[in-house]
């Protein structure tokens, strides 16, 4: 007879492999629609992605899932498990998402029907759902081809009328900073790749994404914060670049900037690499360290945003005011940086915020160079060591406040024995070492299958004492824990 602890983990676990076969599904028909845009006839690369997607729809439901995608309030589901945002797989979700939605519909299901079924008729299917976009009515394209066809092994799931209402209401303010946070990278990528190829690059959709982030910011910082957690290997620029314009806006927020400065403040958080897209990919994405010559090449970058910045299609006003702090944001606090200045004129506000947000973003994520990042709390603490020489102590001071002793996404073990995740600090200046944290891991090491968020501030009545403290940050690594998963 199975015991209930093993039947929790039995669920536990079909449900964690139900997510990564979504996770393959969805990229598996996201290249199908995409594929036949390129190739107009069945070929060689379309009949990979075609046998790709029959394979893991065939695990699927080899599984006992139901081979079902569909998407509901910026996520999507498998079978109704959720598929977690990942720092790899964030993008492709999100404009996985943006396909169904501009046709009307919020999922397919495909039959078990679908593994005998010949390339070209599901060749055929994708290309008409590729097509009904440029229609009126995408979904009544798309169900006439099924129905003159006979073809049952697909069948398509149309927005309800609650999913359309909720999508015109405000939404929750989480699922509106996710949402904007990850079409911020894209619009960073949009306008980085336009420049690569010498294309006009306009900012109208970017001063729109970061007045919305500002809105949330000033709503709760906290949820935004957390978003910072999210490290994206392959496209490292873009998702640093809002990562700095997110924390930019943050601390100038705690530094008594108005809106508009925020506004401003987090348009050049987005740009303050652009210059990037000059340098030579094999220098940007070399492993291990870089020689004299290539470092050269790295530190011109400050001012090859300068003339990036200068390209793009916007006012002379707004250009004149987001050109210096990406010019400054390595130049540091002391002028020990790059680029060199002949005079010392003191460092623009804005200059010495992007610095401190930089650093911070860059130590905590992999890079080519460093495979692993370096944990929250420890670039905290290498930063404060450089107070008054790379960082404004007072920027960085307010930053460390802000940010919390162990800011949101770091896993600890607690002197208990158990290991967490923190979700956010304490809102007492005093208690910044007893933050929230979620726990994943009991006293035993054993995995906890429900969530548990404490609060390091909790006593025990009789003693009076703290029932529990950090003894440690830990990698989340060495534990498979992935705390974008949690914390979105």
């Amino acid at each position: 007879m199975i015991s209930e602890t093993e039947k929790e983990l039995s669920d536990f676990l079909g449900q964690q492999v139900v997510k990564l076969k979504g996770e393959r599904l969805v990229a598996a028909v996201f290249r199908l629609i995409k594929g036949v845009v390129i190739y107009q006839s069945v070929n060689r690369l379309s009949l990979e992605g075609i046998a790709d997607f029959k394979a893991v729809i065939r695990e699927i439901l080899n599984s006992g899932a139901e081979a079902t995608l569909l998407w509901s309030r910026g996520h999507f589901y498998l079978g109704g498990e959720k598929i977690p945002f990942t720092s790899k797989n964030f993008d492709l979700l999100n404009r996985t998402i943006d396909v169904f939605s501009r046709r009307g519909l919020s999922g397919l299901s495909f039959a078990e029907g679908v593994l005998q079924v010949p390339e070209k008729e599901i060749f055929r299917f994708f290309k008409v759902f590729q097509e009904s976009e440029k229609e009126q009515c995408p979904e009544k394209m798309i169900r006439e081809m099924l129905d003159s066809n006979s073809i049952s092994w697909v069948d398509i799931h149309l927005k309800s009328e609650n999913e359309e209402n909720s999508e015109r209401e405000p939404s929750a303010p989480q699922d509106r900073a996710k949402k904007n946070y990850l079409y911020s990278i894209t619009a960073v990528k949009e306008v980085c790749q336009k420049l690569t190829v010498n294309e006009k690059a306009g900012v109208r959709k970017a001063k729109r994404l970061v007045q919305n982030i500002v809105d949330i910011v000033i709503e709760d910082e906290g949820i935004v914060l957390g978003l910072t957690t999210l490290k994206n290997y392959d496209n490292y620029t873009y998702n640093h670049s809002v990562n700095v314009a997110v924390l930019a806006i943050c601390l100038g927020k705690r530094l008594g900037l108005e809106r508009n400065s925020l506004r401003v403040l987090g348009i050049c958080g987005l740009f303050h690499d652009l210059g990037k897209v000059m340098l030579p990919k094999e220098i940007l994405h070399k492993k291990g360290q870089l020689d004299d010559q290539e470092w050269v090449e790295i530190r011109k970058h400050p001012l090859y945003s300068v003339g990036t910045i200068l390209k793009l299609q916007a006012s002379h006003e707004l250009k004149a005011k987001i050109v210096l702090a990406p010019f400054e944001h390595h130049i540091r606090y002391d002028r020990t940086g790059y680029p060199k200045v002949e005079a010392k004129p003191d460092l623009s506000f804005f200059g010495r915020i992007l610095a401190v947000a930089d650093c911070y973003d860059a130590m905590t994520s992999a890079r080519s160079y460093r495979p692993y990042p370096i944990s929250p709390d420890q670039s905290l603490s290498l930063m404060l060591e450089k107070s008054g020489k790379d960082f404004d102590p007072v920027i960085l001071k307010v930053f460390i406040q802000m940010m919390g002793i162990f800011p949101v996404g770091t896993v600890v073990e607690l002197n208990t024995g158990e290991k967490g995740l923190v979700l956010g600090k304490n809102p007492d200046p005093g208690m910044l070492s007893r933050p929230r944290v979620l726990l994943l891991f009991d006293e035993k090491g054993k995995k906890l299958l429900d969530r548990q968020v404490v609060d390091l501030c909790e006593k025990e009545k009789k003693t009076g004492q703290f029932k529990r403290t950090v003894k440690r940050a830990i990698n989340p690594k060495e534990h498979k824990i992935n705390p974008t998963e949690y914390l979105l």
